[in-house]
């Protein structure tokens, strides 16, 4: 059993049937000094939508709705949060957050994964 981590929706360029096989999944991959693979393999990843919900003026629109009732099934399984890992969410912009999500992911690592029951 792996620990699992929750996205959105697959963006517009990675594959729906691989959650975080995009440029997200890549972030997180480097903050937790893993390659990308490693990281694919590491942990269980699941998102909240089928596909990609399309561009709104900023961002991705997200069907609230939608997401919730997907997040209801997931809830029992979640133990923390971590900020959105895409390039539009303007945390990721100060560096002493960067360092702190990589402190936060590589620790995980260096302990071993939590195991999340299914």
């Amino acid at each position: 059993m792996r620990a699992l981590i929750v996205g959105q929706a697959p963006s517009r360029d990675s594959d729906p049937a691989e959650p975080f096989s995009g440029a997200s999944g890549a972030r997180l991959a480097a903050l937790c000094g893993l390659t990308h693979a490693e990281f694919l393999s590491a942990f269980a990843r699941v998102n909240l939508l089928s596909a990609f919900p399309g561009k709104a003026s900023k961002g991705d629109l997200f069907p609230l709705a939608e997401a919730c009732e997907a997040f209801e099934d997931l809830l029992p399984r979640c133990r923390g949060r971590c900020p959105h890992p895409s390039g539009i969410n303007i945390w990721w912009n100060e560096e002493r957050n960067v360092r702190a999500a990589r402190r936060f992911w590589r620790d995980l690592i260096r302990r071993g994964l939590p195991r999340i029951p299914s």
